[in-house]
């Protein structure tokens, strides 16, 4: 994974199965129709941290595992629009925005939230993280989060959606040099540690047996 380019963001994401992101697509295509026209230029995941370095495959397996722990057999849960967003004087009733600051450019993201425990990630890696992520988030340009409040009686609801199937993963994001220069972005994922899932974990808690990783690649 190069993470030298100009520009460029790494972060530890939250890749949720392929099942559950096809639900998550209609509201992409909903917000993109009411004017945002950075609906996608992030991927179909959640940002749990921005990273200074690529997290080891072992950092991964290690969170994984510890989130599915924290889980238990429950599921990831797309949370309803937050009764105010963080920035001061919103109006009620809208996504929350977020900043996410990089050298040497900003990424502001806007979209629905993630109601998940935290996966515990090496503080030494973490510049910043999110209590609530994002999943797949709009990328918000220069006017945006004005043209979020406007249209704030006609933002549609995110989807009921929940999943157990997840993974962890290293994300790299940088400008792709061509297009609309505030919403093109190209990225680069990194290999896929998947969460255990209930099951297997409940096995492995009775017998001490250490846990079975299936990993992907895209």
């Amino acid at each position: 994974m190069k993470t030298d380019r100009a520009g460029s963001f790494l972060f530890a994401v939250l890749v949720p199965h392929r099942n559950a992101i096809f639900f998550i697509e209609k509201f992409r295509q909903q917000i993109f129709a009411l004017g945002l026209d950075g609906a996608f230029s992030f991927p179909a995941v959640a940002p749990l941290a921005l990273l200074s370095r690529p997290l080891r495959g072992e950092e991964l397996k290690t969170a994984a595992v510890e989130m599915r722990k924290l889980l238990g057999g429950g599921k990831f849960v797309l949370s309803a629009l937050p009764e105010k967003s963080p920035l001061g004087g919103s109006p009620p009733e809208l996504p929350a925005v977020s900043c996410c600051t990089g050298s040497p450019e900003k990424l502001s993201f806007f979209g629905p939230c993630l109601d998940m425990p935290f996966p515990p990630l090496p503080e030494s890696a973490v510049l910043a993280r999110w209590k609530k992520p994002f999943l797949a988030p709009a990328v918000l340009g220069s006017g945006d989060v004005e043209c979020v409040y406007a249209l704030a009686d006609k933002l549609p609801s995110p989807p009921e959606l929940s999943f157990r199937a997840a993974a962890l993963a290293n994300l790299a994001v940088y400008p792709a040099g061509n297009g609309e220069a505030e919403y093109s972005y190209a990225w680069e994922l990194g290999r896929l540690y998947w969460l255990p899932n209930p099951g297997a974990q409940e096995k492995t808690n009775r017998r001490g047996n250490p846990p079975v990783f299936q990993n992907s690649s895209e």
